[in-house]
């Protein structure tokens, strides 16, 4: 303690305690984790063009009733969700309920959905064993087409 207090003269002014405080924060400051990672979902206003386009692009669009939700990918599937079919308004889907595979990641435009509550839909072929929900983005875009079309696309 003498050597420091000799090799740093400001040591001895400060006194241990202030050392100590002022030491403990820098290791606290340096020890809190730092993420330089952003997430957010930035969608563009459809416009009439853009929502014909993304409407084209939906193998169905559905209103529903959301009956059961699984947020979390179970068995190497993604999460999914189900739906009692309302109201077709592109495709055709037989019964009259229906699972579709989504994205519950708002941070990359996915959807959240919560049972009983109703919504329209845009969903399409993945490739997978079941369609997929479309993100965010489109789903503004469908619902911008139906509206400029009266609800009744052609």
């Amino acid at each position: 303690m003498a050597l420091i207090a000799r090799s740093f003269p400001a040591f001895h002014t400060l006194g241990l305690r202030a050392l100590s405080f002022a030491l403990i924060t820098v290791l606290g400051v340096l020890a809190t984790p730092v993420s330089n990672t952003a997430y957010a979902c930035s969608c563009a206003e459809p416009t009439d063009a853009s929502s014909k386009t993304v409407y084209g692009q939906m193998d169905y669009v559905i209103e529903g009733e959301v009956l059961t939700v699984s947020p979390r990918a179970l068995y190497n599937r993604p999460p999914m969700v189900k739906f009692k079919i309302l109201r077709e308004f592109k495709g055709d889907i037989p019964e009259r309920e229906a699972s579709f595979f989504y994205n519950p990641t708002l941070s990359t435009c996915g959807n959240t959905f919560e049972i009983g509550e109703k919504v329209m839909i845009g969903v399409f072929e993945s490739g997978e064993t079941l369609p997929r929900v479309a993100h965010i983005c489109s789903q503004m875009a469908v619902r911008h087409f139906l509206l400029i079309n009266n609800g009744y696309p052609r």
